[in-house]
C-alpha cells in the first residue's frame, strides 16, 4: 500500500455495531459510546479495528515529530533575529565580524546590596530641653521706632547641656500679668539667634516688636519651645573682641575690635553685640550695631561707630568687662557655605 493510499484509508469510516444496543461505533473504540459494552470485531482482536487504530497512531506520531521539528526551527530563527537586532552577533556581510552568539555577554552582574545613608542637613531641629536661659536684658533704652511701633533687642545668656551646637531657639516670655509677649504682635513665640556650643554658655539675640514701650517681663516665665542645631557650627566660634573706644559729644558712639578665628568669612551686616556679664547675669548690653563690611577668615577687624548707646552707664567704670560678639545669622542658620 502506497503512502497516499495509507493516508486516504485513515480517513475512511468503518463502523463496529454494538452487540448490546446496536449503535454504530468508530472501529478505533474498544467500548460502545452509548452503553459502554465491549466492542468485538468480527475478525477478532487483530481485525481491521485494531489495524486502523495502529495506523492512525503511527500517522499521529509522524505529524507530532514534524510539528516538533518545525517548532525548534522557529525558535532558533527567532533567537538569531533577536541577536542581530541587539547587536550580540554581526551579520556575515559585516566585514567578516564574528557571528558567535554569547548569550551571557550582556547578563547583568548581580549588584551588591547598597546601604543608603541619609545625611542629616547641617541645620536641623534639636532638643529644646537641653537649653536654659540664665539671664536676659530687654534693652528698652535702645528701642527703635515710635509710639505704637517699637522694636526692642532682647539679649539672652543661654546654657546648653546637650551635645549639639545650637544656633537658634523659639521661646515664650510672659509679662507680670502672665500674658505671653507677642513677637511682631501676632502672638508667635520669640525667636533668638546666636551660638551656644555643647556644654557651654553663649549669647543669643531676639528682636521683639511691641506697641507698648517698657514691658515688664517675668524672667522666670521663660519657656523654650523649639531649638535649631547646625553641625557646621561645632568647629565655629562667633568672632569676639572688645570695645576699643568711645567718642562723640556724650561719648555715645562706640568703636570695636574683633578677630575672626574661623576658616570662613563673616557676612557684612552681621549683628554686633556688646555685653557685660557678671556671675551668669547680664549687667548691661547693646545689640544695635552691625558690621559695615565682611570679615575675612583669620582677619582682625576694626570698626568705628559700630553702635550707639546713650545709656551705657557701666562702661565708664568697667570698660574692660565688656565683650563684643559678632553673630552671623546667614552662616549660623543657613545650609550653604559662606
Amino acid at each position: 500500500m502506497t503512502e497516499s493510499q495509507r493516508e486516504k484509508r485513515l480517513f475512511e469510516v468503518d463502523t463496529l455495531k454494538c452487540p448490546e444496543c446496536g449503535l454504530d461505533n468508530d472501529p478505533i473504540f474498544a467500548f460502545c459510546e452509548e452503553c459502554g459494552a465491549r466492542l468485538t470485531s468480527p475478525q477478532g482482536a487483530e481485525g481491521p479495528g485494531k489495524a486502523r487504530r495502529d495506523e492512525r497512531q503511527e500517522a499521529a506520531a509522524k505529524v507530532s515529530k514534524k510539528g516538533k521539528g518545525s517548532y525548534v526551527v522557529l525558535v532558533i530563527l527567532l533567537l538569531v533575529i533577536a541577536a542581530f537586532a541587539s547587536g550580540r552577533i554581526s551579520p556575515p556581510w559585516d566585514g567578516g565580524a564574528s557571528a558567535e552568539v554569547d548569550v551571557m555577554a550582556d547578563a547583568a552582574e548581580p549588584e551588591e546590596s547598597q546601604v543608603v545613608v541619609v545625611e542629616e542637613a547641617p541645620v536641623h531641629p534639636a532638643d529644646p530641653s537641653a537649653l536654659a536661659i540664665l539671664s536676659s536684658d530687654w534693652d528698652w533704652d535702645s528701642a527703635r521706632g515710635g509710639e505704637g511701633a517699637y522694636t526692642v533687642d532682647v539679649i539672652l545668656y543661654v546654657a546648653n547641656q546637650g551635645d549639639e551646637a545650637i544656633v537658634a531657639m523659639d521661646f515664650i516670655a510672659r509679662d507680670k500679668a502672665g500674658d505671653a509677649v507677642a513677637a511682631d504682635g501676632d502672638g508667635a513665640p520669640l525667636h533668638g539667634v546666636g551660638l551656644v556650643k555643647p556644654g557651654e554658655k553663649g549669647i543669643m539675640v531676639a528682636q521683639v516688636k511691641s506697641s507698648t514701650k517698657g514691658i515688664k517681663v517675668d524672667t522666670s516665665s521663660y519657656e523654650i519651645t523649639a531649638a535649631t542645631a547646625n553641625s557646621r557650627a561645632a568647629d565655629y566660634s562667633c568672632p569676639q573682641g572688645a570695645i576699643s573706644g568711645n567718642h562723640g559729644d556724650n561719648n555715645d558712639f562706640y568703636d570695636i575690635s574683633v578677630t575672626n578665628t574661623n576658616n570662613v568669612a563673616v557676612s557684612a551686616d552681621s549683628k554686633v553685640v556688646a555685653v557685660f556679664i557678671k556671675k551668669d547675669k547680664i549687667v548691661e548690653s547693646d545689640a544695635t550695631g552691625k558690621l559695615a563690611a565682611g570679615i575675612k577668615a583669620g582677619e582682625q577687624y576694626e570698626q568705628k561707630d559700630a553702635f550707639y548707646d546713650p545709656n551705657f552707664y557701666y562702661y565708664k567704670e568697667h570698660p574692660d568687662k565688656y565683650k563684643v560678639f559678632v553673630i552671623d545669622e546667614k552662616y549660623l542658620c543657613g545650609n550653604g557655605d559662606m
